[in-house]
Order: structure tokens, then sequence, then C-alpha cells
């Protein structure tokens, strides 16, 4: 391994840990925070539902002016800022008094949570790592987050209980800043994208043009299944702890089944990363999405008095494995489908329409949950979104080396 090889999985490992740090105690908490903050600003469960969803808005929507400002501004500075954006709202949410302005904080932090993590984070990776070894890279960067839904949920719930809300969301704030901006600062090149770093891969011009690559059936077939997996995915996450306090399971085992998705998850990158090298990626992502498909559906009898526990541990195994392969998987194929030349943009505009997409599943799952006082029918939507997304996928066409019409 060469020195530059080295210090692209240097990189690597840097951006696994503040997406562990960042996405732990953000993305993978808000769920913890819907009860007490109905209870403390008298809201409805759809109303901080809307919290949740700006979350989820502003987070994706800053991924195309991610994209484009990564070769033109740097990655450093656009990684940092965003760290320092998510701490400001986090601040920002302690200090609500009201839902609207809670609303409002978490959709700033959303932003800068949306400009340090994932979009610029394989941006990054696939300008500093070698192409046959980016699936695995990919994995890595999210093998972090999931690690951070693993171990800050519970740590989160367990400073929610001894303080308050307001105290866990400042600690948030306060470890952004501490931790992830001086991490960024010390690793992120400036302009990996171009090589003037001195560590990054060039990556010649070519690839699709953005007038191909909407026209190509390939690349909107990507992007409707992820939609339809953001959709089933966010509505059924963020209320996996209120649905099992809701069934009759105690504070920390609501904590520890939340936090063992994580490591199932974790443990489902690198099955399903390792089998996309032995049958390709399309079809470990669809084998993915059935399983995922029978996951949405296990967590209903969780709430039954003898299938409860049991029900449970298989939803995390089934739905916790699977979940984020999309995450993982469809950067490697639009990657292979587009080039390089245009595929931070584009991989942004893919983004943007999932994240616009997916923040439709809390507010579904938020007013079905007020209809019907119940999260079952909800569920049931969500396990029928991902039966289109199994379908949907394999309508997409591969050749030997490039996806194509």
């Amino acid at each position: 391994m060469t020195a530059v090889q080295r210090r692209g999985w240097l990189i690597v490992a840097g951006l696994s840990f503040v997406s562990c740090v960042v996405l732990g105690t953000t993305n993978c908490t808000i769920g913890i925070f819907i009860l007490p903050v109905m209870t403390a600003l008298h809201a409805s469960a759809e109303r901080v539902s809307q919290a949740t969803t700006a979350f989820v808005v502003a987070n994706t929507v800053v991924a195309p002016l991610v994209g484009w400002l990564l070769d033109r501004v740097g990655a450093r500075v656009i990684m940092v800022c965003g760290a320092m954006l998510a701490a400001a709202g986090y601040f920002l949410a302690a200090k609500s008094q009201t839902v609207g302005m809670y609303t409002f904080a978490l959709a700033f932090g959303g932003a800068g949570v949306g400009g340090c993590t994932y979009v610029p984070g394989v941006f990054v990776i696939s300008r500093c790592v070698e192409e046959r070894r980016q699936a695995l890279a990919f994995g890595l960067l999210l093998a972090g987050s999931s690690v951070g839904a693993a171990i800050f949920p519970i740590w989160i719930t367990q400073l929610v209980v001894a303080t308050d809300w307001r105290t866990a969301l400042q600690w948030i704030a306060v470890i952004s800043l501490s931790i992830a901006v001086p991490v960024l600062l010390w690793l992120v090149p400036r302009l990996p994208s171009r090589g003037h770093s001195g560590i990054a891969f060039e990556m010649p011009p070519k690839g699709f043009s953005v007038r191909q690559a909407f026209g190509s059936s390939a690349y909107w077939l990507l992007t409707l299944v992820q939609m339809l997996v953001g959709i089933s995915y966010m509505g059924i996450y963020y209320f996996v702890v209120p649905y099992f306090l809701g069934s009759g399971y105690s504070s920390p085992a609501a904590a520890r089944l939340f936090g063992a998705i994580g490591v199932a998850a974790m443990v489902g990158f690198l099955v399903f990363g390792a089998l996309a090298g032995r049958i390709g990626p399309k079809w470990s992502l669809a084998l993915g999405l059935i399983f995922c498909t029978a996951g949405a559906f296990l967590i209903l009898p969780a709430d039954h008095d003898r299938l409860g526990m049991s029900a449970a541990i298989a939803f995390v195994i089934a739905w916790g494995a699977t979940f984020s392969l999309p995450s993982q998987l469809t950067p490697v194929l639009l990657a292979d489908l587009l080039g390089p030349r245009h595929f931070g943009f584009l991989f942004g505009i893919n983004n943007l329409l999932i994240g616009l997409a997916s923040s439709l599943g809390p507010l579904l799952t938020g007013h079905l949950y007020d209809s019907t006082q119940s999260y079952a029918v909800a569920f049931k939507v969500s396990g029928l979104l991902m039966v289109f997304a199994v379908a949907a996928m394999l309508m997409v066409r591969v050749g030997s080396s490039r996806m194509h019409d």
C-alpha cells in the first residue's frame, strides 16, 4: 500500500468517526426526544413529527449546494461549517419554548448535519480511494453511523432521564464542536476532487452529462428505490422507541433494542458488502431489500404478550441489518453509471429527491398515529412501500461493468 493509499484510508477512518459522533447524537436520537418535547411543549405527535421532518428536509435540501460547493470552496471548509451549524441548531433547540422554535432549530441543525456527513463524505471518499475499493470504503463510512446508533441513543436516553431533554440537546451541541470540528480540520483535504492535496487520485472528466443522466432510466429507478425505502425507513425509525414504550417495554429495554439496530446495521454493511463482491451490488441490494421488507412487518407483533420480545429481536435483526443498504450500495451503482464528470452534483440531486420523499415518512406516521392512536397502520404502510421498492430494484438493468438503458 502506497503512502497516498494509506492517507486515503486514514481519511475514510476519520470521516467514519465523524459520522459516528454527529449522526449518532443527532439523526439517531431524534425519536428519544419526541415524548419529552410533546409533554414539555404541550404538542401533539403530529406537531412534534413536523420538527423531525424539518430536520430531514433541511439535511437533504442542502445536498446539491454541498455537491456544487465542494469543488469550489473545499471539502474542509464545507464540512467544518456544517458541524458548527449542527451545534448551533442544537443549542437553539435546547432553548426552545414553542414547537415552532424547536422545529426551526432542528431544521438549522439538520442543514449542518447534511453539510458534514453523508454526501460530502461519499464525495471525498470517491476522490481519495481507488475505484475497486470504494464499496468497502462507503461501507466503513456508514458503519461509523451504525456504531453511533448503537452507542449514543442509550447514553442520550440515560442523560434525558438523569437531567432533562434540554441538557441532553446542549451536550449534543458540545460534542459536535469539541470532537467533530477538530477531526475535520485535521484530516479532510481542501480540494480532494482536484488532487491538489497530494493525497487524492486524479479523476478524468469522463462520464454522463447532466442531460444524459436525467435521460437514464437506471438513474431514476435507483432514485425511486431510495425514495420508497426512505419513506418507509423514516416512517419506522424515529418511532421505534415510542412504539416499544407504548407496548409496555421499559425505557432501558427500548433504548437497548434501538441501539441494537445500529449493531445489526454494521453487520449488514459487512455481510451485504462482501456479498456484492460475489453476486454484484444490484442483486446484493435486492436481496437486502427483501429482508428489510420482512423486517418492516415483524415489528407489528412486538406488542404481543407472547411474541413480543421474540418479534422485537427478529425485527432488529432483519430490518436493522438492511434498512441502510441503499446508502452503501447505490453510490457504487450510481458512480459506475454516471462516472466522475458530474458525480457530485448528480449525487446531490439524487439525495435531495430522496430526502424530500423521506421527509414524508415521519409526517405520515405521526398523522396515522393521531388518527388511530396506534402505530400498526403506519408500519403496515411502510412495509407495503418496501414491496414496491423491491419491485423497482428488480427493474434496474445492469451490464457487465456499467448500467445502461
